[in-house]
């Protein structure tokens, strides 16, 4: 508890309990090289909204393709220059190589560059950006009585959309069996038959190590 014998007359904004919770859980990695060091720098970097961070500790490259003794910082959000600037002062160690363009055909490298003012030397970061992926899902539904679609319609989709923001994270496949929640349930105006992803009506949706699948009302189809 704390208690202040004046109200302050500056200071920081209010921290809500969910950010101060993640942050003292960041905290222990802080001044450290490992991953989950690496990411809590990064989300200190001013306009960065999502940090996460790869690393092949191994001599020979790993399953998602990074070479031996290598790291792959995903970002969403930030000044490229900043980005860097954070991982080269501040994060990865010498000896730690990044993932160049080309290391990696299928991803799409970017980097920053941070100039040390003592020497006047340049020096270069590598990441990636995470690419968010809409993903449709449709929802096969009974009518019951007293169902009202605009209403009841919205109900569903709303209450998909915020069980895949509950569930989802960079990298994970997506299964429609957890989608159904018991929020989800409407004995007395409907009943849910069935819930499928993507075009091909499929039982899950699955993405790259890189990329996070999202949904909006829009991606969502009803039908009876």
């Amino acid at each position: 508890a704390v208690d202040n014998p004046a109200i302050a007359t500056a200071g920081q904004i209010y921290e809500p309990d969910v950010k101060l919770r993640r942050r003292l859980l960041l905290s222990s990695s802080q001044n450290s090289s490992t991953p989950e060091g690496i990411a809590r720098v990064l989300s200190e970097v001013p306009g960065v909204t999502y940090a996460r961070v790869l690393h092949n500790p191994t001599g020979t490259p790993d399953a998602n393709g990074l070479k031996p003794h290598s790291v792959l910082p995903l970002v969403t959000g930030g000044h490229d220059n900043a980005i860097a600037g954070a991982l080269i002062t501040k994060a990865v160690p010498a000896g730690i190589d990044y993932v160049k363009p080309g290391e990696i055909p299928t991803l799409k490298i970017e980097s920053g560059e941070w100039r040390d003012e003592a020497n006047a030397k340049t020096y270069t970061a590598w990441f990636t950006r995470i690419v968010y992926t809409p993903v449709q899902i449709n929802v096969s539904i009974e009518k019951l009585a007293g169902f009202d679609a605009p209403t009841h319609e919205a109900e569903i989709k709303s209450t998909i959309v915020e069980r895949v923001k509950a569930i989802n994270r960079v990298g994970k496949t997506i299964y429609a069996s957890e989608l159904y929640t018991p929020t989800l349930t409407n004995s007395t105006h409907y009943a849910i038959r069935d819930i499928t992803l993507g075009e091909t009506s499929s039982i899950y949706a699955a993405c790259d190590f890189n990329e996070r699948l999202v949904t909006t009302a829009s991606n969502i189809g009803i039908s009876d």
